[in-house]
């Protein structure tokens, strides 16, 4: 076996090994607070912070001189609308990213 190689299948488990890690470590450390009430305020407000600021961070880029940003604007209410029906929201992501995609193909 080549020095290459060996890099190479160094890296994949040490990758492998750091992604185990960040994955289980909070279960573990964690393990004794699970019932605090500060985690479970985490659990419940983290999921609407993050879809906030991921809808904040894809609007910075938007050219709101050319198009005035509708079809964002439309494809974050399509999501929005779906979520608020189906309650999923891998669903509603795919149903705004595919109606945005429509809509400004074809207009």
């Amino acid at each position: 076996m080549n020095n290459e190689t060996f890099y190479v299948i160094a890296a994949i488990i040490a990758a492998s090994l750091g992604t185990a890690l960040t994955r289980f470590l909070p279960f573990l450390v964690f393990k004794k607070h699970s019932s605090s009430s500060y985690l479970k305020y985490l659990q419940n407000t983290m999921p609407l912070l993050i879809m906030t600021l991921l809808v904040f961070y894809s609007l910075s880029e938007v050219k709101w001189q050319e198009t005035y940003g509708i079809y964002e604007i439309l494809g974050i209410l399509c999501a929005s609308l779906c979520f608020l029906w189906f309650k999923n929201a891998v669903l509603s992501i795919f149903a705004g990213i595919i109606f945005y995609m429509i809509i400004i193909r074809f207009f």
